[in-house]
């Protein structure tokens, strides 16, 4: 069984497609509160920029922020 707070967080299902997606996957468990602001991790590898405006629609069809978020070797 699973264990941990990956356990709390996901059923199954969306434990495996998260596990074995080979592309990004965003999992909203639900609730009654609306997503507010959307957290976009980028680095200096290029590879998030085919997903500005993928993030950008469903911020727009959510009403929400997106928050970009630079990620770098520290």
């Amino acid at each position: 069984g699973r264990s941990g707070p990956r356990a709390w967080a996901f059923g199954s299902v969306a434990e495996h497609v998260l596990r074995t997606s080979d592309v990004p996957v965003l999992v909203i468990r639900g609730q009654r509160r609306p997503v507010r602001r959307i957290l976009f991790p980028l680095d200096d590898s290029g590879r998030g920029a085919p997903l500005f405006h993928p993030v950008g629609a469903l911020a727009t069809a959510v009403e929400a922020e997106v928050v970009l978020f630079h990620v770098g070797k520290g």
